[in-house]
This record gives structure tokens, sequence and C-alpha cells, in this order.
């Protein structure tokens, strides 16, 4: 016997359509689109899937058309706007299929009533389409993580562990970074979803050990973003972003129980970012570390005779005091390190085709 999905394309965004009409939609199944200038279905055509449209209007007439092409098909996908049930013609086809011998499977998709937006009771905010949009599309890709890491997943991400995952997600940050570092907003979308999987990815194994699920990592991060913003959910007030930060690193400490300022402090942070780290929390409350020019020009003269076992402490001294003055002008110093020294490679790479250095050919004999 044949059988034809019924397919919703929902009410328009491609983010709002469910991971079971993806699936049938990239199938590779004989496809038939209601209508092609829908925008989720133009996001589907963008990736090449091939289809055939409709050319008939009448209700009773698209019925009869695709209970033909059907007929002619194992298995097939007739895909419509909004909900496959709020067609004209989902009523004629369903009832041509019966008399037919055409089983038809009907898909349900996100209708217009199910998207509307909602007010939080906890924070009293309110989800625009942005946020449904975001919402939906996150379901997706958590049902498809979870699908690759199920039993008969992929082979590969079935393997990985904590462990096994680290190493990509410190690239997936440096390539965020390096997206931002060239105001790439393209691969800056592309590289934020890269790292969202990895996110998704440790949730997901941690979820397969029984330790926690990706609901929770998000509850205690909304939880968390309630606790330290008091001047909005609750009733302090603030005079300006010095006072947020301040009372940020206080509800921080609080928070986690801390009994000295250097306790969360990850030791293997890059050496610039864990000096300036420090320098705040020795600052307290987000309060800039004391630092000057006049101090920086005697640490440079000290630096410039130094030599033997104190030059690593001089040399410390003089680094250690240049994130400060870079933390005082608002300068992320590890950041502006990185953009400098990949200015000068490019400055340097001397037209190389792999856009890196070239040495001179040594001299033949």
């Amino acid at each position: 016997m044949s059988r034809l999905h019924l397919v919703g394309l929902g009410p328009g965004a491609a983010e709002l359509l469910t991971l079971r009409s993806w699936e049938l939609l990239a199938s590779g199944k004989p496809l038939r689109i209601r209508d092609p200038s829908q925008e989720a279905a133009q996001t589907i055509l963008a990736r090449g899937f091939n289809f055939e449209s409709v050319s008939e209007t009448d209700p009773e007439a698209i019925a009869a058309s695709v209970i033909r092409w059907a007929k002619r098909c194992d298995s097939c996908v007739y895909a419509v706007a909004g909900h496959p049930l709020e067609a004209p013609e989902a009523v004629p086809i369903l009832r041509a299929a019966a008399s037919a011998g055409v089983d038809v499977a009907v898909e349900p998709a996100v209708t217009e009533v199910d998207r509307l937006p909602a007010a939080d009771p906890m924070t009293g905010t309110f989800a625009g389409p942005p946020a449904v949009r975001g919402a939906i599309a996150f379901e997706r890709l958590v049902a498809v993580m979870a699908r690759l890491r199920s039993p008969d997943g992929c082979p590969w991400d079935r393997a990985q562990t904590h462990v096994s995952l680290a190493i990509h997600l410190i690239e997936e940050t440096h390539e965020v970074l390096d997206a931002i570092d060239r105001q790439d907003m393209v691969d800056l979308e592309e590289e934020l979803g890269d790292l969202l999987l990895q996110i998704v990815f440790h949730a997901q194994l941690a979820s397969d050990a029984g330790a926690f699920e990706i609901g929770d990592v998000v509850e205690e991060l909304i939880a968390k973003l309630v606790y330290r913003h008091p001047h909005i959910f609750g009733d302090v007030t603030v005079g300006g972003a010095d006072e947020v930060v301040a009372n940020w690193e206080w509800l921080k400490h609080e928070q986690k129980g801390r009994t000295t300022r250097a306790d969360g402090i990850p030791k293997d942070l890059p050496a610039l970012l864990y000096a300036h780290k420090i320098q705040r929390r020795i600052s307290g409350a987000g309060r800039a570390w004391k630092a000057s020019t006049q101090h920086l020009s005697t640490l440079v003269d000290a630096a410039a005779s130094a030599g033997g076992p104190e030059a690593d402490s001089v040399f410390g001294d003089l680094l250690f005091e240049v994130v400060a003055l870079a933390q005082q002008a608002g300068v992320d110093p590890e950041g502006a390190l990185r953009r400098t020294a990949t200015r000068h490679l490019l400055d340097n790479a001397g037209g190389a085709a792999d856009g890196l250095v070239q040495f001179p050919t040594p001299p033949s004999d």
C-alpha cells in the first residue's frame, strides 16, 4: 500500500518546522509543495531539495491529483502551509485516499495559535516572535542531538565523552572570537551555532548519564540572571554600570559561599585573562586595579636592564601593569593582543599563498 505523508510547513519561518517535518522533507521521498513561495518552503528549496508544484486550484481537483500521484509511489510527501489539516484539500485527500487504498499519515505542525507569545510569570518578560522562534528551533536542536546519541544514532556522536569534546569546545570558542575580531556577522552566526552545539552536546551526555538535562542548564541560568539583577527583578536601585558590576560580584560571592577572593578562578585561563580576572577580584566588586603610566615607566626601565633569574619576575610585573592599564581604559587585553598579533602576521605575510610568512630559501652549495 502506498503511503502519503501530509506535512505542515507551519506559520512561516523554517525555524518553526517540527523535527519530523524536516526529516520527511529531507528524506529524498517524492515531494510536492502546495505553495513554494511560503517562507519555510523557500528555505527548504534553497537547500536543493527536488519537488513538484501543484497546478490545480480547486481543493477537490488538488486532492484527486495528489492521490493519483501517491498511488505511483511507495511513500511520498505532500507539504502545505500551516497545519496539514488546515489546508482546504485536506479532507478531500483523506476521503479520496480511503477509497484509493492510500495510507495517509498526518504529520502535526506548529499553528498560529501554538506560537502566540506569553508573559513569563517569574520574570514578567514577554516572549515575542524572535524568542518564540528561537525556543522552537532550540527544541528541535535538542531533539536532533538526542537522536544522534540514541542507540541507533551516529557512531561518532555515541562514542564521545566530556573529555573527548573538550578540545572542540576550545576550538569553537576561538572561532567565535576570530569572527568577532573580523567583524564578520555571517561567520559569527555560524560559529555561534557551532558553539551552541557543544553546549547541547555536553548537556545530552549528562542527560544520558542521569546527571542533569538541558532544561536544568537553562533554568539554572535564568535563576542566576534574575538573582544577580535585583535592580531589574527586585527593588535595588543602582547609579550606573559600575554599581551593577559591584552588586554582581558581591551576589556571586555570597551565592557560591566563597571564602577567599581566589576561589573560583580557573588556573588554566590564558595568562592575560587570568591576570585581568585576578585584578578584578582583588580590587573587589569590579573596581579597577590601581595602575599608572608612571609605574609602568618604572617597570619598563627595570625590564630594560633585567637579566638572569630576576627577569621572569620583572617582566611579569610589567605585563601585569599593562593588563591593569588596559582594564582601566576599558580594553580587553587578551583580545587586544590577539588582534595585534594577527595584524602583524598579516602585515608580514609577504604575499605568501598560504597566508604565512615565507622564510628565505637557503643558499645552494
